[in-house]
This record gives C-alpha cells, structure tokens and sequence, in this order.
C-alpha cells in the first residue's frame, strides 16, 4: 500500500499516508493492528501529513492540487483546492499556530503557501530559485518555517513576523 510519511498523534498512536491510494492510516502502538480510513475522492493521494495540537490530520493531496483536514474523532473531511490549481502539487507541509503552511512544488519557482485554518484563507508567496518544491518542511521553536529545495540543493529559512494565533 505504500507508506508515506508518519506522524504521531498526542495519544502516541502513529498515523501515515497511503501513497497512491486515497487512504489514510494509524497504527495501534499496542496490537499493531492499522485501521485505514478513505478520503471521499476515490483519485486523492495524499502524501506529507502534520498533526495539530488538537488531534486533527492535515495532508497535501499531491495529485489533485489540494490540501484536507480528516478529523479522526467525527472522520469528518474537508478539502481546500490549493491556490495554484491541480498542477501545483502540494507537498511538504507544517502547522504553526493556526496556520498550515506548505509547498506548492511544481510552480515555477515553487510557492510558500499559507492557509489560515480560522478563516479558511490563502496567501502565497514564489521562492525564488525553489524549483520542484520543498519535500520536507518543519517550524523552530520561534516558529521560523525550514524546508528544503530540491532541485537546486538550498535549504531555506522562513521568517515569521507578526502574530500567529
């Protein structure tokens, strides 16, 4: 089913991507035992994932152009079609305070995304000379975004002014 990515929730339960398929899935620490969990749209492919604070499950849908939430408590879904449109490919992804930011990765230069989760709002900014997006992208504890570009071997700090809610 091809694993993809991994992050643990607060209970310490393991949740990952199941690449090329439209499934999520967590991991019983105790039994192992994996429950999978279906994204309403039979052609999603979700890939990088993060957890916030309060449990819920943000993914980049690569193939479609989308970022979701999956609320594992109600196994609700909501999608938000990324700014950049289906070939933006969204990709690495971090959460700080009330916003999730990511990578569209096949823009040209790839673009910083930030969606704001109260107002269901986007901002985008290019990065220059970040071609094919950043893979991996993860926050200090000042909350500075780092990610890497892939094709142009940078890596790339990111800082945060102003408020984060």
């Amino acid at each position: 089913m091809h694993p993809y990515d991994v992050q643990i929730d607060s209970k310490g339960n393991p949740w990952y991507a199941l690449n090329r398929t439209n499934k999520l899935a967590r991991v019983d620490p105790e039994t192992m035992a994996v429950r999978t969990f279906s994204l309403p749209a039979p052609n999603a492919r979700p890939r990088r994932m993060v957890i916030t604070t309060d449990d819920i499950i943000w993914y980049a849908d690569h193939a479609r152009g989308y970022i979701g939430r999956f609320d594992p408590a109600t196994e609700e879904v909501k999608e938000w079609r990324s700014p950049g449109g289906e070939w933006s490919r969204p990709y690495g992804l971090t959460a700080v305070g009330g916003a999730i930011w990511y990578s569209e990765s096949w823009m040209d230069p790839s673009n910083l995304v930030r969606f704001d989760t109260a107002t269901e709002t986007f901002q985008s900014w290019p990065v220059p000379d970040c071609f094919d997006g950043a893979y991996y992208m993860v926050h200090d504890s000042a909350s500075n975004l780092w990610f890497t570009c892939h094709e142009t071997d940078r890596l790339v700090r990111v800082e945060i002014t102003g408020a984060q809610p």
